[in-house]
């Protein structure tokens, strides 16, 4: 009976070990680390590769705990709608559903356009 015992809890130690060593499939976000001002620096890719802002313009978004994307250029609201945050994909309509893989690292937002290939990054603000 011990024999026994002891084999079934070498085999389920076992186990644990196993499952503790797999990778999750779902990415843990903080959904509320998007929220925030995030001032544009440059996008990658493209025909151009690098883009960088024009001189004396500023790009900000804001993302809001209720859920609104604010796009401002130089303080001027140029762009408003909802957004929704699942795993660690932005999705958002602009005229086309728009979907963006986000990567938060320190002050700074990447955002990869999963259809184009755009990159923007952004540093936080406020």
């Amino acid at each position: 009976m011990k024999s026994a015992l002891l084999k079934i809890s070498f085999v389920l130690l076992i186990l644990c070990f196993m499952g503790a060593g797999c990778d999750k499939d779902k990415i843990d976000f903080n959904t509320h680390s998007i929220i925030g001002q995030w001032k544009w620096e440059y996008t990658l890719g493209g025909f151009v590769g690098t883009t960088y802002p024009e001189e004396g313009k500023t790009v900000i978004l804001e993302f809001t705990k209720d859920s609104m994307l604010i796009e401002r250029e130089n303080g001027k609201i140029t762009f408003e709608t909802q957004f929704k945050v699942d795993g660690d994909t932005l999705k958002y309509d602009r005229g086309i559903d728009l979907e963006y893989k986000i990567k938060i690292s320190n002050d700074t937002l990447a955002l990869t356009f999963i259809e184009f290939g755009l990159n923007p990054f952004y540093k936080r603000i406020n």
